[in-house]
């Protein structure tokens, strides 16, 4: 079994570095696919630890969720679904996205902190 502190840190290794590769597709305003590739990957694993970790906590899928433990998920598909749909279909927008990317980073870490 995998412990809490390994799932704990590949959560936040993969949040970080996903942000990171958001941010580089934002700064260089191409469609560059190795960038989105590495984005897919480490949103894949941002999703695996999170869940690992809801599962460290005793959350199971058979109860209801946490409101905290939703809103990271739906913020979660936001960044990796939304994201990526508008960098291909309006990249014109993908340059104001900056003050956007960053609220729901924040939403999502006041989530995980303060757990509402």
């Amino acid at each position: 079994m995998i412990s809490y502190e390994i799932y704990k840190t590949l959560h936040l290794f993969s949040v970080i570095f996903f942000i990171a590769t958001l941010a580089l597709q934002i700064y260089l305003n191409q469609k560059h696919k190795k960038i989105a590739i590495y984005s897919g990957i480490l949103s894949f694993l941002v999703l695996l630890g999170g869940f690992g970790l809801l599962a460290r906590i005793g959350i199971s899928h058979r109860e209801g969720w946490p409101l905290w433990a939703v809103l990271k998920l739906v913020i979660w598909l936001i960044l990796a679904i939304g994201f990526p749909i508008t960098l291909k279909r309006k990249p014109s927008l993908v340059s104001k996205l900056w003050v956007p990317l960053s609220l729901l980073v924040l939403a999502a870490v006041y989530s995980a902190v303060f757990k509402p």
